[in-house]
C-alpha cells in the first residue's frame, strides 16, 4: 500500500512538474528548505514590524531603513570574503545556526525587557539581512545542485515552495499571534528553520558528493566577486536598467513607511497590527501569483516589454493619488497590493526581458551587483529622505505622496529610454553581420514581430544570433518561427533550433525530430536524444534505453552520450540505468566492430559518456585513449578528461599542449577547470625554459579566465622578447577587453609597451631600407648573377623582415585597442592591409580623428603611411628619427633586441662578404648570452677559416 502510494505521488509530480528518477528526494527537499525559509520570514517580518512600531513609533522607521542598508552592505562584503574559502554548506548551516542564535537570544532579551530598544532595533537589521541572506544561499545552493537543463525544468516547482511559504507563512501568524503572543512567534520560526540544517545536509552529502561540484562552487565564486561598476556606466542600457532598481526600491520604501504608519495609526495594540502584517504580506503573495498566472504572459506578450514597464509605476501612481486624496487603510492596502503584486510579476518578466540582449557574461556580473549593493544604496538613499522629510522638516504623510510621484514621473522617463536603448540593442545585435543590414521590424515594442522577420528572412549569422538569445526566454509567439528551421540546411541553425525547442512544453515536435537521429552531424543527434528525453517524461527512460540498442551504430551513441549528460548530478538515475555497465559492454564490443570508422565513432562516444557521468571506474581507459592512434578519439578523451575536472588529470592536459595535434582539446579541456588550475598555468606561461607552442598555447587557456589577474599576466608577457608571445598575449588581451568590459587596463604601463613596439617598428623599417637598398645594387651589379646564393639569402631576410614589420604594425593597432574600441582598431588594421587605396585612406583618416595628438601619434601615422605606399625613402627614416645604418649596424640593432631568428639570417648574409670586418664580428658574436647565436656564429667561423 505504502509502495502504491508513493508510486502514485510520483506519477503525480511526474506529469505536472516533469520530476524524473533520481530527482524526487532532491526536488522536494529544496521544495520544502524554501517554503521554510519564506514561512519564517513572512512569521518575522510582520512579527518585527509591529514590535518596532508598537515601541518607537513610525517615525524612526526610516532610521532602521538607513541601519539595514549600512548593516547590509558591510555584511554582504564580509559575507562574499567567506564564501571564497568555505564550502557553502558550510556557510548556509553556520548562517541557520547563527541566524537561530541571534533569534533565541533577541527573543529572550525581549521578553524580559533586557537592553529592549537596542534588541528590537538589531532584531529589525537581522530579519532583513537573514531574508536577502537565506535566499540567496539557497538559490546559489540550487545552482549547485542542478544543471541548466534541470534548472529550467525544476525550478518552477522549486519556486513555488517559496510562494507557498510566503501565503502560509504570513497566514500564520494572522491566526496565532493574537493567541500565542507577537514575541512568541520567533519561537516558532526558530523550530521550522531548525529542520533546514537536516536538509542542507542531507541534500549536500547526497548530491554533492564529488570534487567536481566544490569545483564548480569555487568557479562561479570567483566570478562573482568581481567588480562590475565601470562596466554599468559604460553601458546606457545597464545604467537605465540600474537607475530604475534603485528607484523601486526607494519608491518601496515610501510606501512601507506610509502603509507601516496608516496601520500603526489604526491598530494600536501589538498583536492586531502583527495580525494585519501578516494577513495583508500572505495576501499580497497570492496577488502576486495570481497576476503571475493570468495576467504576465499575456500582458508582456499582448503590449510588449517596453509598456510592460510602465505597469508598475502606473499601479504605484494610482495608489499614491487614492492615499493623498483619502490616507485611511484602505488606500493603503491598495498602494502596497499594487507595488508588491506588480513587482513580483509582470516588472520582474519585463525586466529580465529587457536585459535579453546584454552578453550572458555582463548580465551574470551585474545581476549580483544590482540585486545586492544597488539595492541597499537604494533603502538607504530612502532612509535619509524620509529622515529629512519627517524628522528634519516634520512634514505629514501627504508630502511623502507627493515626493513619491515626483519619482514616479522620473521612473516612467528612464523607462522610455530603457525602451529605446532595448531596441538600439536589439537592432545592433541582429544588424552586426552585414555590411548592409537588411532592416527588419524592431518598432513594435516587445520585438517579437522584429525576431519572427529575422528568424524568416534573416541571414544565417542573424537567424543564430536570435537562437541563441532567445533561448533564455520561453515565447509562444516565437515557436512557430523557431520550429521551421528543424529543416534548415544549416547544420549550426538546426542544432541552435533543437536547443530553443527543448524548453518549450506547449507543442511537442518528437516525430519531426526523431528524423533527426540519423542526423549527419552527432551534435544534432545528440540534441535530438535530448529533447525526446525531455519531451517524453512517462516513458523517457524506456524510450532512450530502446534506443541504446538501435540498429543504427550512431543513434545507439547518440543516445548512450545523451543518458550520460542527463544523469550529471542525479547518482539515482545513473544506477537505474546502469550507465557504468554500458560503457564496458560497449568497451567490449570494439574489438567486433567492423568499418574502423564506426570503431572510432563508438570509442569517442564511449570516452565523452565517462566524461559527461563522471565514471570514474573508468578514468583508466580515458586515461589510455589520450594515446589512441585515432587523433578523434585521442582529442575526445582529453576533452572528456577537462569535463570530469578531476584534479589528479591537470598536468596529463597539460603534457598535451606541446602536441599540435592535442593542443586544441587540451585547451578546451584545460578552460573547463578555469580558476583552480589559473595559478599552476600562470608559473608554466612565466617559465621562458617551456617550450614555445606550449606557453603560446598557454596564453590561449588564461585568456579564458576573465579576471583581473589575466590581464595582468598577460601584459607581463608584453615584455616578453619573443615577438610571437607578444602578439598572441595581445590578441587574447582585445578579447579579453570585448568580452570582460569591467576588466581594468592600466594604460601607463602599456603606453610603455607601445613606445617600445613603434621603436621596434622603426628599426625594423630602417634595417629593410638598408636590405632593400643593397639588394637592389647587387642586382645591378654586372658581377653577380640573379640565382647568386647572397642574392637568395638576402631575399629571404627582406622576406622575414616585411613580416616582421606587418606584425609589428599588428602589436601598435592591438596596443592601442588597450585604451581605443579594439573593435575599431582592428577594423582599421585590416583596412590599411588591404589594397584598396580609397579604403587605406579613410582608415588612416579614421585613425586620425580617433587617437589623442601626441608626438607618438605622429610616428605611428607615419609608419602607416609608409606601409601603404610600400616605400621608404632617406627623407622618412629621419622623420621617425633614425639614421641610415650600416649593414654590421643592421645586425647589432637586430641582436640588441633579442631577435635571433633575423640576426641570424643577417650575419648568413654578411657572411658573404668574407672581409676582415665580419672576422672581427663573428668573434664578438661567439660570446653572445643566446646559445643558438654562439653555435651558428661558431659554425660560419669554422666554415670561414677552412676556406681560407
Amino acid at each position: 500500500m505504502e509502495s502504491y502510494l508513493i508510486d502514485k505521488i510520483k506519477l503525480t509530480l511526474r506529469k505536472s512538474f516533469d520530476l524524473r528518477e533520481g530527482e524526487y528526494a532532491k526536488a522536494i527537499l529544496m521544495f520544502v528548505y524554501i517554503f521554510l525559509i519564506i514561512t519564517s520570514v513572512l512569521i518575522l517580518k510582520p512579527t518585527v514590524t509591529s514590535l518596532f512600531l508598537t515601541n518607537f513609533g513610525v517615525e524612526e522607521l526610516p532610521i532602521a531603513f538607513l541601519l539595514v542598508a549600512i548593516f547590509a552592505a558591510v555584511f554582504a562584503t564580509i559575507y562574499i570574503h567567506y564564501l571564497k574559502i568555505y564550502t557553502l554548506n558550510k556557510i548556509i548551516k553556520s548562517t541557520l545556526i547563527l541566524s537561530n542564535i541571534t533569534f533565541l537570544i533577541l527573543w529572550i532579551a525581549m521578553q524580559f525587557g533586557i537592553f529592549l530598544d537596542s534588541s528590537i532595533y538589531f532584531f529589525y537589521v537581522w530579519v532583513a539581512i537573514f531574508a536577502l541572506l537565506s535566499t540567496s544561499q539557497f538559490w546559489i545552493f540550487a545552482n549547485l545542485l542542478f544543471n541548466y537543463r534541470e534548472a529550467k525544468r525544476l525550478f518552477g516547482f522549486i519556486g513555488s515552495g517559496a510562494i507557498a511559504g510566503g501565503i502560509f507563512g504570513g497566514y500564520l501568524v494572522s491566526v496565532l499571534a493574537n493567541w500565542v503572543g507577537s514575541i512568541n512567534l520567533v519561537l516558532i520560526s526558530i523550530f521550522l528553520l531548525s529542520f533546514c540544517i537536516p536538509i542542507v545536509n542531507y541534500l549536500w552529502n547526497k548530491f554533492v558528493p564529488s570534487e567536481t561540484n566544490h569545483i564548480q562552487h569555487k568557479k562561479q565564486i570567483w566570478h562573482f566577486s568581481n567588480h562590475p561598476v565601470s562596466l554599468i556606466r559604460q553601458s546606457r542600457h545597464l545604467t537605465y536598467l540600474a537607475v530604475i532598481v534603485g528607484l523601486s526600491v526607494i519608491v518601496a520604501k515610501f510606501i512601507d513607511f506610509q502603509f507601516s504608519a496608516i496601520a500603526y495609526r489604526e491598530f494600536v495594540n501589538e498583536d492586531e497590527l502583527t495580525v494585519f502584517f501578516g494577513f495583508w504580506f500572505s495576501t499580497m503573495n497570492i496577488v502576486s501569483l495570481l497576476v503571475q498566472i493570468f495576467v504576465t504572459r499575456r500582458a508582456v506578450g499582448v503590449f510588449g516589454v517596453g509598456t510592460s514597464l510602465f505597469f508598475l509605476p502606473s499601479g504605484i501612481f494610482l495608489g499614491t493619488i487614492a492615499l493623498l486624496i483619502n490616507p485611511a487603510v484602505w488606500s493603503a492596502v491598495f498602494l502596497k497590493l499594487s507595488d508588491g503584486s506588480l513587482k513580483q510579476s509582470i516588472n520582474k518578466s519585463s525586466m529580465e526581458l529587457l536585459a535579453l540582449p546584454i552578453p550572458v557574461e555582463i548580465k551574470n556580473q551585474t545581476k549580483s551587483f544590482i540585486d545586492i549593493f544597488v539595492d541597499s544604496a537604494a533603502t538607504g538613499l530612502g532612509g535619509i529622505i524620509l529622515i529629512i522629510m519627517t524628522s528634519g522638516f516634520d512634514l505629514p504623510i501627504e508630502y511623502i505622496s507627493i515626493a513619491t510621484i515626483f519619482l514616479i514621473l522620473i521612473w516612467f522617463y528612464v523607462a522610455s529610454k530603457v525602451r529605446e536603448e532595448y531596441l538600439r540593442a536589439f537592432k545592433l545585435k541582429v544588424e552586426q553581420n552585414l555590411d548592409q543590414p537588411k532592416k527588419f521590424d524592431f518598432e513594435n515594442e516587445s520585438v517579437l514581430s522584429g525576431i519572427i522577420s529575422v528568424l524568416k528572412s534573416g541571414t544565417e549569422d542573424q537567424i543564430l544570433d536570435i537562437l541563441r538569445m532567445t533561448k533564455q526566454i520561453q515565447n509562444d509567439y516565437l515557436i512557430e518561427a523557431i520550429a521551421g528551421h528543424l529543416t534548415s540546411s544549416s547544420t549550426s541553425i538546426r542544432l541552435e533550433t533543437l536547443r530553443n525547442l527543448y524548453f518549450y512544453k506547449s507543442q511537442n515536435y518528437s516525430n519531426k525530430v526523431t528524423l533527426m537521429l540519423e542526423d549527419d552531424s552527432e551534435a544534432i543527434r545528440i540534441e535530438a536524444c535530448q529533447y525526446l528525453f525531455e519531451h517524453n517524461p512517462l516513458n523517457s527512460i524506456e524510450l532512450l534505453s530502446g534506443y541504446l540498442y538501435h540498429s543504427n551504430i550512431k543513434v545507439r551513441n547518440a543516445a548512450l552520450v545523451s543518458l550520460a549528460i542527463e544523469t550529471v548530478g542525479n547518482q539515482d538515475l545513473k544506477e537505474i540505468l546502469n550507465i557504468s555497465l554500458v560503457v564496458k559492454q560497449r568497451i567490449i564490443e570494439l574489438a567486433k566492430i567492423d568499418p574502423a570508422e564506426d570503431q572510432v565513432l563508438q570509442n569517442c562516444a564511449i570516452v565523452k559518456t565517462i566524461g559527461h557521468a563522471h565514471l570514474s571506474e573508468h578514468y583508466n581507459y580515458l586515461i589510455s585513449m589520450t594515446n589512441d592512434e585515432s587523433n578523434e578519439v585521442a582529442n575526445e578523451a582529453i576533452i572528456s578528461m577537462g569535463r570530469t575536472t578531476e584534479p589528479s588529470f591537470v598536468n596529463l592536459i597539460i603534457a598535451k599542449l606541446s602536441s599540435k595535434k592535442a593542443a586544441s582539446a587540451s585547451i578546451t579541456a584545460l578552460t573547463n577547470y578555469g580558476i583552480l588550475v589559473h595559478e599552476e598555468l600562470i608559473k608554466l606561461l612565466l617559465d621562458s625554459d617551456n617550450e614555445l607552442g606550449i606557453r603560446k598555447n598557454l596564453i590561449r587557456v588564461i585568456g579564458e579566465i576573465g579576471n583581473q589577474k589575466s590581464v595582468q599576466v598577460l601584459l607581463n608577457i608584453l615584455d616578453d622578447e619573443d615577438y610571437r608571445l607578444r602578439t598572441d598575449s595581445l590578441i587574447t588581451l582585445n578579447s579579453l577587453k570585448i568580452k570582460f568590459p569591467y576588466l581594468e587596463f592600466d594604460w601607463r604601463r602599456i603606453e610603455k609597451n607601445l613606445y617600445e613596439e613603434v621603436k621596434i617598428e622603426a628599426e625594423t623599417i630602417q634595417v629593410l631600407f638598408v636590405q632593400n637598398n643593397i639588394e637592389l645594387s647587387e642586382i645591378r651589379s654586372q658581377n653577380i648573377p640573379n640565382k647568386n646564393p647572397l642574392i637568395e639569402s638576402r631575399r629571404r631576410l627582406i622576406q622575414l623582415l616585411n613580416q616582421r614589420q606587418n606584425s609589428g604594425l599588428e602589436r601598435i593597432f592591438r596596443l592601442l585597442g588597450l585604451k581605443y574600441p579594439p573593435d575599431d582598431l582592428i577594423n582599421i588594421f585590416h583596412g590599411i592591409q588591404r589594397n584598396e587605396l580609397d579604403i587605406q585612406i579613410n582608415a588612416i583618416e579614421f585613425l586620425d580623428n580617433l587617437l589623442d595628438e601626441s608626438s607618438l601619434k605622429k610616428i605611428i601615422l607615419l609608419i602607416i603611411e609608409s606601409t601603404i605606399m610600400n616605400s621608404i625613402s632617406d627623407e622618412f627614416i629621419r622623420k621617425i628619427g633614425k639614421k641610415i645604418p650600416s649593414e654590421y649596424e643592421c645586425y647589432e640593432i637586430l641582436l640588441n633586441r633579442n631577435d635571433i631568428e633575423l640576426a641570424i639570417t643577417t650575419l648568413n648574409v654578411i657572411s658573404k662578404s668574407r672581409s676582415e670586418k665580419f672576422k672581427n664580428l663573428l668573434i664578438q658574436t661567439e660570446g653572445h648570452k643566446n646559445k643558438k647565436v654562439r653555435k651558428f656564429a661558431k659554425k660560419i667561423h669554422s666554415n670561414f677559416e677552412s676556406v681560407d
